[in-house]
């Protein structure tokens, strides 16, 4: 349920482009009633302000409602080994500028093509687009991670954003076959003693690439 209700809440800001702002002036331009109200001593300024203004500010709204909703609900879960950055796309400032950029998205493309169904398609992928994006291309780019030994030092990361999966090196900081690290492990499994230092006293360092909580 709990993923179900993240994947809903993530994909919810795509609606806004597609089915507010894609139309909003598309299908004005479609049918032509942009030029009717025009005639009547409307400025286009005033026009477009009138139908942007309280749609985005609602928009924006809504937006911040549902985030504070799902970071209430999250927060509720009792998840083992959760972390607050795994939910941060649907909390506060960020799921609210989504919906924004979303909206805003949508009624360019509505502007630009003049069509209401190819500027909902324009809307849908370019949000998606840009999304995974910031997720996979900008977001990591941000600031370098930094590593960590995780076998010996885990004060201060309780709060950090883990990425990838740990690796493995040895102490000049190559990575470590497969049955040197077994090996190791091995070793270390059959004595008593402080388990990081082990598997330093045998060559094998635990590396783990982190953001810290305070970036």
């Amino acid at each position: 349920l709990r993923l179900v209700i993240k994947a809903i809440l993530i994909g919810l800001p795509a609606l806004a482009g597609v089915f507010i702002g894609a139309p909003l002036l598309a299908r004005e331009f479609e049918q032509g009633t942009d030029q009717l109200v025009w005639s009547q001593g409307i400025t286009r300024q005033r026009w477009l302000l009138a139908k942007l203004g309280l749609l985005s500010a609602a928009t924006v709204l809504l937006a911040i409602l549902l985030g504070v909703a799902g970071r209430v609900w999250f927060e509720a879960q009792p998840v083992l080994n959760s972390s607050q950055w795994q939910e941060y796309d649907i909390q506060g400032p960020a799921y609210a500028s989504y919906a924004f950029f979303s909206l805003a998205l949508g009624i360019a493309a509505g502007a630009a093509i003049g069509r209401t169904v190819p500027a909902m398609a324009v809307a849908l992928v370019g949000y998606v687009g840009v999304r995974l994006a910031i997720v996979f291309l900008a977001r990591p780019n941000f600031l370098p991670p930094l590593q960590s030994d995780v076998s010996t030092n885990l004060a201060g990361q309780l709060d950090a954003w883990m990425l990838g999966d740990q690796k493995h090196f040895d102490l000049q900081g190559h990575p470590l076959s497969d049955s040197s690290w077994q090996a190791a492990v091995n070793t270390c499994s059959q004595i008593q003693g402080p388990w990081g230092s082990c598997l330093r006293d045998h060559g094998a360092v635990v590396l783990q690439a982190y953001q810290p909580g305070d970036r």
